[in-house]
């Protein structure tokens, strides 16, 4: 079997890469999973601020909370560890809200933007459009700071193989020796339709172990 490495994308093009994939769900008010992304992303932004490798283990509190840290409504920062445990715990792990929390968005819901952060029924309201601008200015942050400092935004992060014909995304960091085939549909925002790096055929026949 023949692996031919065709293209990659670093660390830092990879944020784009969320953020295109949550103005995606926006648009087809998708909103949950939104939200979902929006929590990965926030985590992900913290990553770069640590020297660990994107793959090391027990990081995902630490990151999650150093990402809010960009964001600019204070009440992020001081909240980081309650965000972590009642929300993003239960979007990630649970695929549902926490009983702290109402999510809601404008292009499902139409949601008075207004009511972003408010609380009814000691429960603290989420708009998703508004969460979605605040993580795209700590972004922009982001790279601001990874433009001064020395950060792993240009590390090698993800990587299209070619596999005897068939193109599938591969993380190069991950120290499995099989390569799975990517399954499901995945679709992708316009502008990234034509971006050679998301670019896959599914495979003929099955992938046999030797």
């Amino acid at each position: 079997m023949e692996i031919i490495r065709k293209e990659s994308s670093s660390a830092i093009q990879h944020i784009d890469t969320i953020i295109a994939d949550i103005q995606d769900h926006v648009d087809k008010k998708q909103d949950f999973v939104a939200f979902i992304l929006i929590a990965l992303g926030i985590e992900f932004v913290g990553s770069f601020f640590d020297e660990k490798d994107f793959n090391d283990w027990g990081q995902s509190k630490t990151r999650f909370m150093k990402g809010l840290e960009l964001f600019d409504n204070t009440w992020y920062n001081e909240k980081s560890l309650f965000i972590f445990q009642k929300l993003r715990g239960p979007l990630i792990h649970q695929y549902r809200t926490g009983g702290n929390f109402l999510l809601t968005s404008i292009c499902k819901n139409n949601a008075d933007a207004d009511s972003h952060l408010t609380v009814v029924d000691n429960k603290r309201i989420l708009v998703l459009e508004c969460l979605f601008d605040h993580f795209k200015v700590a972004v922009t942050k982001l790279k601001a700071y990874c433009q001064k400092n020395d950060t792993k935004a240009n590390a090698e992060y993800l990587t299209l193989y070619t596999i005897n014909n068939d193109k599938i995304l591969f993380n190069p960091n991950t120290k499995s020796e099989s390569i799975p085939y990517a399954s499901g549909n995945v679709d992708l925002p316009e502008s990234e339709k034509d971006n050679p790096l998301y670019s896959y055929s599914k495979p003929k026949g099955k992938n046999k172990k030797k």
